[in-house]
């Protein structure tokens, strides 16, 4: 078995900016490159193994030839994760996305999406819209778009470097103009606008909404003072870790290394390694901020060494993690604040 370093897929956006490139070094096309999608397999946008004798093959080529993809993932008909860095030098549409069921009977097979987002850096000021300040009626919701005063419902939140928000299926959300994440979610790329600023393309038309969809599957319950995720912080390995958020679908831990640390890569799910800071080793291989691998399932253990921040993601066993995280000392009240 083999760490495989993945070669990212750049997607431009109208609200794209060239941090990606200052920031990471990456070789993106323009300044108007809103995500790197860093662990992906989906239709729309492969990352590739870079190098090794698995070079330009697909995630779960490779994963298969080394029956790596883990018994949590045993059976699954598309790789379960997509993971992103986005560069938002623009608001976002303001959007929702759907749930398993609906997705997989309108949106022809894809899953639904639920994601969280770690904020790497935020402009002063910077913020983002999560759910509605106040529970509203899908009528009322519905008329404010049409009257274009969506903005009057909407929950706008403060967002600083090292945030936590985890957004299920169904929460209106928006990420605004100068902020920098880390996107943990899963496989889809459905999403439904329902306002998009009244900005046009490159051609001069306005950007397709999905207001019908959008509406149909919003929570419409008020997300005030639900917003933030707080991460469960402790020492392991000889490293510090932060619990950031969990559900059914994945799990995400920033973990910082000085020096050395030792891991274990067990049989139930493969593991993503997304750098965001500093350099150093994993497994063997050269890691540097910006440099995203895979572990296949059953990899056992290996060595972390150097000056490295990165977010581990992988494919949960939520009665495992909490008995986990239970031995490390957190109460049960602690333990479901994260887990989703």
């Amino acid at each position: 078995m083999e760490l495989l370093k993945l070669k990212p897929v750049f997607k431009e956006m109208i609200w794209g900016g060239g941090k990606l490139g200052t920031v990471y070094g990456k070789p993106i096309p323009s300044d108007r490159t809103g995500e790197s999608w860093e662990a992906a397999e989906h239709k729309n946008g492969c990352s590739l193994v870079d190098g090794g004798r698995y070079d330009g093959m697909k995630i779960t080529e490779a994963l298969g030839d080394m029956n790596g993809m883990g018994a949590l993932n045993a059976g699954a008909e598309k790789f379960p994760l997509l993971i992103k860095f986005i560069d938002a030098n623009d608001k976002l549409s303001v959007q929702v996305h759907p749930d398993d069921a609906y997705a997989a009977e309108l949106e022809q097979g894809e899953l639904g999406k639920t994601e969280m987002w770690y904020i790497l850096d935020a402009a002063p000021g910077a913020r983002l819209i999560y759910g509605f300040d106040r529970d509203v009626t899908r009528e009322e919701y519905a008329d404010a778009i049409k009257e274009g005063r969506l903005n009057e419902l909407l929950n706008f939140v403060d967002a600083r470097k090292g945030d936590v928000f985890f957004i299920p299926a169904g929460r209106v959300h928006a990420i605004c103009d100068g902020l920098l994440i880390a996107e943990i979610q899963q496989n889809s790329d459905t999403t439904y606008r329902l306002f998009d600023w009244n900005r046009v393309d490159k051609n001069g038309n306005p950007r397709q909404l999905h207001i019908e969809k959008g509406v149909k599957v919003s929570d419409v319950a008020s997300s005030k003072g639900k917003e933030r995720t707080e991460p469960l912080e402790y020492a392991a390995g000889g490293a510090k870790i932060s619990m950031l958020a969990m559900c059914r679908y994945f799990a995400a831990e920033r973990v910082s290394v000085s020096g050395e640390a030792r891991f274990e890569c067990g049989s139930g799910s493969f593991c993503i390694f997304t750098v965001l800071e500093g350099e150093g080793r994993i497994a063997g291989s050269a890691a540097k901020a910006g440099d995203s691998f895979i572990m296949p399932a059953g990899f056992g253990e290996y060595a972390v060494s150097g000056e490295v921040t990165y977010i581990r993601s992988y494919v949960p066993d939520l009665a495992e993690e909490r008995a986990r995280l239970a031995a490390a000392g957190f109460t049960a009240e602690q333990i479901e604040g994260v887990v989703k």
